[in-house]
């Protein structure tokens, strides 16, 4: 949790962060739980939906961070290599000739990639790499700014 300050001064990203490690995100799987909605299927895969199964199981966030890493990779003439696992829990060890820079942007996207596909799972849409990396390249603007 101590690192999430370091990455962004963005409270929003930190409420998020938050509440995935205390795993308080609400999904289908909760709003069926409370009667809210019919069904816990996700929008992208027809599986039942969960904090998991979210940003952890589901093939079309698994397909969007690998996108997210070879557009960091090719922006940054990096070769940053992550399982879905490292992904997923932030457990990114860059190796000893990183500069502090680029290990910040790359905890950067790692979050905000978590981030905007719980967004979109929560407005029922799929995830446009093109739109996240506008967002990205803004968020990473405001940080400049702080």
């Amino acid at each position: 949790m101590q690192t999430i300050y370091k990455t962004t001064c963005d409270n929003k990203l930190i409420q998020f962060y938050f509440k995935l490690l205390h795993r308080i995100l609400v999904t289908k799987k909760e709003l069926k739980y409370f009667k809210i909605t019919n069904d816990e299927k996700c929008v992208m895969c027809s599986n039942h939906d969960s904090i998991d199964h979210t940003l952890f199981e589901c093939q079309a966030t698994l397909q969007f961070y690998d996108h997210s890493i070879s557009w960091f990779n090719a922006q940054h003439k990096s070769n940053v290599k992550l399982s879905n696992l490292q992904f997923f829990l932030n457990l990114y060890q860059p190796p000893a000739h990183i500069s502090s820079q680029k290990n910040k942007k790359c905890a950067l996207l790692l979050i905000c990639a978590k981030q905007y596909v719980y967004a979109c799972k929560s407005m029922q849409k799929s995830p446009n790499f093109n739109e996240f990396s506008s967002k990205i390249k803004l968020q990473r603007k405001v940080e400049k700014c702080t």
